[in-house]
């Protein structure tokens, strides 16, 4: 039998030491893929793409955290502690700020440049629609007057519930006001700090210099109105339709985070139920600070918490019918949410 001969090929040094380099990078590179930390690509978020996952799935977003009742609050508006904090807080803010917080329960009031003054804009909204209430209350008035098909309540409603100058304006063309008329008085009784040059009028609008203490009176005053139960004190009540702009998302914690990329605790969802919002608007510029997961999920809390919501969808199916519609006083009033760019 014919002996076969044993041949032994010569290995390349140099060979072996690349592809054993290439397999140390290909081992690497796995682990760095699979373990989340890959980077996006095309402008993707893999914070919420899973490397496991078929591209035509839908992503799964972190359950919201169950949190039926809202944050207790303190026995105190706030602590020494928390009013030093806050005053610091506000220190470091550009510009002027002026804040005036009060406990309708106890009368606790916390105030932060309390004298400065501002384009007093919505501000005289509020109180405008409360003079205009009790004048009509008093027979001085008649709201059910009808001009342009609408009344006087119609505007009302449309002014308080969207903050439409052209209702204000369209009330004041038929009853301004002014100091003739008694506004800057029914002001100064309020406590405004200057009532003088405060008036609404159909030719120049609104104008005037207010406080965040004169704002704070102002819901004080209708409060107030509102416990009097009388026909148009519960009339008035039903033109507010609370909306809020969300400038921050509800990603889970515990990493909650404030400026430049927000995140809240999903309890603030809850505790602006409770203070009475109806409606958030969510598109801003802060809507994807934690990824699409984190704006997918701060849906998903606004839901539990039973707050509608407007401007940023989970699906385009949601995007496509992404309009809310609020019956406010007998009124159809459409909401849409948009924001010129993310961070």
């Amino acid at each position: 039998m014919e002996e076969k001969k044993q041949t032994t090929k010569k290995s390349n040094p140099a060979l072996t030491l690349v592809l054993l380099v290439l397999a140390v990078f290909a081992m690497l590179a796995a682990l760095w893929y699979y373990s989340g930390s890959a980077l996006p690509v095309n402008g993707e978020d893999v914070g919420s793409v899973s490397a496991a996952q078929p591209e035509d799935e839908t992503p799964a977003t972190p359950a919201p955290i169950p949190s039926p009742e809202p944050t207790p609050l303190p026995e105190t508006l706030l602590t020494d502690e928390a009013a030093a904090t806050l005053d610091a807080f506000l220190d470091a803010q550009p510009g002027t700020v002026s804040v005036w917080l009060q406990d309708l329960t106890t009368g606790d009031t916390y105030t932060y440049g309390e004298s400065s003054g501002f384009y007093c804009a919505s501000t005289l909204k509020a109180p405008y629609a409360l003079w205009l209430a009790q004048r009509d209350e008093a027979g001085e008035i008649d709201l059910d007057t009808e001009w342009n098909g609408s009344t006087g309540w119609d505007r009302i409603y449309t002014m308080i519930s969207v903050s439409s100058n052209d209702a204000a304006h369209g009330l004041a063309g038929m009853w301004p006001a002014t100091a003739d008329t008694g506004f800057q008085d029914f002001l100064a009784q309020l406590g405004f700090a200057a009532p003088e040059g405060c008036e609404i009028t159909k030719e120049e609008g609104i104008h005037g210099w207010t406080t965040a203490r004169d704002g704070g009176l102002s819901m004080l005053a209708l409060y107030e109105y509102f416990e009097t139960g009388t026909e148009n004190a519960r009339q008035l009540e039903q033109a507010d339709y609370a909306v809020a702009n969300l400038e921050t998302v509800l990603a889970g914690g515990p990493d909650y985070s404030g400026f430049p990329a927000f995140n809240s605790p999903d309890d603030l969802a809850y505790d602006l139920k409770a203070m009475g919002f109806d409606l958030l608007l969510t598109a801003n510029n802060h809507c994807l600070d934690k990824g699409f997961s984190g704006l997918c999920r701060t849906l998903d809390v606004l839901d539990e918490a039973g707050l509608a919501h407007v401007g940023t969808s989970r699906t385009q199916e949601e995007a496509d019918a992404n309009i809310a519609v609020a019956d406010v006083g007998g009124i159809s009033v459409a909401f849409l949410g948009y924001t010129y760019g993310t961070n």
